[in-house]
């Protein structure tokens, strides 16, 4: 059932002529839906968001009956567990109607968001070695790798997380080494999926650098310095690729008036460091359109 279905059904008419487990099956029943649409298709359909943040904020029906399904998880009923994506509705949700909530049910909300990623959360520890609540506020960003709807989206991803730890690191004041970055986005986007993160930390744009605090500023050069230890441990012919892909997004961002100063120059990384980066993006600088993206 899509999201518009849902809408259709959840309303507080129809809530009313229907018995507590009838409401319970039917979001039970549309969770997957929901997370669907709303990871794939909510950027292009806001008002249906806006309609679906209504029906959980107008009532306690919607937080009430997802805890009843939860808690029925909880106690051992072999039904599918929540949708983890469901914990980023919920994220999402809080951050825009905070304030218009009630104290009691921004916790029943945040209730939920640790129902549904606990086990995430206690992987995550063990993976990376971080503290719970920090691994909890990257997880309502990407809950797990098949969360990314489609490849094309991982620079949106990459770049929330980025932001993320950004706010952690302004509000915390969080410090981490390059080992736990890697272990991080390990957890978070998949062993297979690092070099096309590396690729999109390197393609943030620089401009944001200036106005970091120097907690924020330490996280981006340990991110950066990430990305780089990544792309060196490639075979000659990977580096190649993926520094031809790139070129290919700075081209296309040119191409769309939206091209500026990136995190580095690749020109100007430390040979010694990365000795086959640098050979790789010497080879590839010959190129005239390749080397200014490069430069």
């Amino acid at each position: 059932m899509s999201m518009k279905n849902f809408l259709k059904q959840w309303n507080p008419k129809a809530l009313k002529k229907m018995s507590k487990d009838d409401r319970t099956d039917l979001l039970y029943e549309c969770i997957p839906s929901l997370v669907s649409d709303y990871i794939k298709k909510g950027h292009q359909r806001p008002d249906e968001v806006t309609e679906l943040f209504n029906r959980m904020e107008e009532n306690d029906k919607f937080i009430t009956n997802l805890l009843r399904i939860l808690k029925t998880h909880d106690e051992g009923d072999p039904v599918t567990p929540v949708d983890l994506g469901m914990a980023t509705i919920i994220a999402d949700f809080l951050a825009q109607r905070h304030g218009k909530l009630s104290e009691e049910m921004v916790e029943s909300y945040n209730k939920a968001i640790n129902k549904i990623l606990k086990k995430r959360i206690k992987k995550g520890v063990k993976k990376t070695g971080l503290e719970k609540d920090l691994v909890k506020e990257l997880l309502v960003v990407v809950s797990e790798p098949d969360a990314i709807s489609n490849p094309k989206f991982m620079g949106i991803y990459v770049h929330r997380v980025l932001n993320k730890l950004y706010a952690l690191a302004r509000e915390t004041n969080v410090t981490l080494e390059a080992d736990t970055v890697k272990k991080l986005f390990k957890f978070l986007f998949g062993k297979e999926s690092l070099n096309e993160v590396a690729v999109n930390v390197l393609l943030e744009y620089r401009d944001k650098f200036s106005k970091f605090n120097q907690a924020q500023q330490t996280v981006w050069n340990t991110v950066t310095q990430f990305a780089l230890d990544t792309l060196e441990g490639n075979e000659k012919k990977e580096i190649r690729d993926l520094l031809e892909y790139y070129c290919s997004r700075r081209k296309k961002n040119e191409n769309g008036g939206n091209d500026r100063a990136r995190r580095i120059q690749f020109a100007a990384i430390n040979a010694e460091d990365y000795p086959r980066l640098t050979k790789a993006v010497k080879k590839l600088s010959d190129n005239e359109e390749l080397a200014k993206y490069l430069a």
